[in-house]
């Protein structure tokens, strides 16, 4: 009887990647106009991997902390990390610009 493994996905592991922190965009709540306080876990955090390297990029939070406020409590996320998500496939779009501007080259030399 043939016994199937588990798909295995190998461990990807670079110590040396540029490190990114994204931090929250806002520094005010937007319902009670008091200062937002950082939250110490990050919300997302990922290994994007571009041409050149892979990139670590981590998305901190903040926190309303006002006891009056409709929305005390609520977290506001950094919106900035999806500049660098790999679902826009910044890889694909580097690739295919390579590959475009190599044909050009040989197209007029």
């Amino acid at each position: 009887m043939i016994v199937k493994l588990p798909r295995h996905r190998p461990k990807r592991h670079f110590p040396d990647a540029k490190r990114i922190i994204v931090e929250c965009e806002l520094n005010e709540c937007i319902h009670c106009d008091m200062t937002l306080v950082d939250r110490p876990p990050w919300h997302m955090r990922k290994t994007v991997q571009t041409i050149n390297s892979a990139v670590f990029v981590a998305g901190r939070s903040k926190e309303c902390v006002n006891t009056t406020c409709t929305h005390f409590g609520k977290h506001y996320y950094a919106s900035g990390v999806l500049k660098y998500s790999a679902l826009q496939n910044r890889n694909m779009n580097q690739a295919i610009a390579l590959i475009h501007i190599s044909i050009l080259q040989r197209q007029i030399s």
